[in-house]
């Protein structure tokens, strides 16, 4: 399938914005949003670009980000 370190797939629903490295991972993140009935969006993007996004995002404490393609994993993300 189609992948490239020079893109994000990104996905966000709910309080959650994750991004991913290929679009078969960021396809079935957004099955198992739409699953838990969420109102979901995607947008493909440069990397570069997602590091902006990221950094804004970063300043709402009521979202989580969570960045597939750079190795954070969702669990750590919502550890007590």
């Amino acid at each position: 399938m189609s992948s490239g370190s020079d893109r994000r797939y990104v996905v966000a629903g709910g309080d959650v914005v994750a991004a991913f490295a290929n679009k078969d991972d960021a396809a079935a993140q957004y099955r198992v949003m739409v699953g838990a009935n969420l109102d979901v969006d995607t947008h493909e993007m440069t990397v570069e670009r997602w590091d902006q996004v990221r950094r804004e995002l970063s300043r709402n404490r009521d979202i989580t980000v969570v960045d597939v393609a750079a190795g954070e994993q969702f669990w750590q993300k919502f550890r007590p």
